[in-house]
């Protein structure tokens, strides 16, 4: 990540404190993200236009937004397991914070000045349940792994992993207007040869080059071995 430097590593302790720390020759802490009651389970950084903020999941059900600079709570939202920031997942390359846990997967807006706390108390609204909130899917699973991927055509994708289940999802995006609602079209559905503790996609590993996709597959299954 960019947080404060170009070289930084984020860790979420059990202490329910996420650090930054800066990967010099003396390995200092820079950062310090507290306000959690549980253990940091899950980390990213983002940003956009020269701005950074550090999300993080807890224990305690709760996703704080932290600017990433003055290590100030900016946002809460809904509790989740697991995070990454997506730069490049909407029409016109409009950043979106991925969330999974027990409810599935939901898709956030992020705003442009992402470090300031107003900026995200701002309603983008395509969904009513919360003002930022844009597609929630994968509802059907716990998700325990949430990633943004790129298959070999270029086309952006979101991995999804639950108990021994991945699923592959791209979004749907509309030629025109880039504020439209994000839909998430069910790509590929992987069985795992047993529990999925981690995933990410290497798309020439298990996906030949030469296989089009021009639709979304919802009823294939294949056997993938993730360590």
């Amino acid at each position: 990540g960019e947080a404060g430097g170009p070289d930084v590593l984020l860790t979420g302790g059990a202490d329910g404190t996420a650090k930054l720390w800066g990967l010099g020759e003396d390995n200092l802490c820079l950062r310090s993200y507290e306000g959690h009651r549980g253990g940091v389970c899950g980390v990213c950084v983002g940003g956009c236009q020269g701005r950074d903020f550090v999300v993080t999941c807890s224990l305690d059900k709760k996703v704080r937004v932290f600017s990433a600079l003055s290590e100030e709570i900016i946002y809460d939202l809904p509790g989740a397991s697991c995070c990454v920031y997506a730069p490049t997942l909407r029409n016109g390359f409009r950043p979106v914070l991925l969330t999974g846990g027990s409810d599935g997967a939901k898709a956030y807006s992020v705003p442009d000045h992402c470090d300031d706390k107003e900026a995200w108390a701002l309603s983008d609204q395509t969904d009513a349940f919360h003002p930022r909130l844009l597609r929630h899917f994968a509802l059907t699973s716990r998700v325990e792994v949430i990633r943004q991927c790129t298959l070999f055509d270029e086309r952006r994708v979101v991995l999804t992993a639950s108990k021994k289940l991945v699923e592959l999802w791209t979004p749907r995006l509309e030629p025109g207007g880039i504020r439209e609602p994000l839909v998430m079209d069910l790509l590929y559905t992987f069985q795992a040869s047993g529990p999925v503790r981690d995933a990410n996609l290497r798309p020439h590993a298990f996906l030949k080059a030469d296989t089009a996709f021009t639709e979304p597959v919802v009823s294939s299954r294949r056997d993938l071995t993730l360590d």
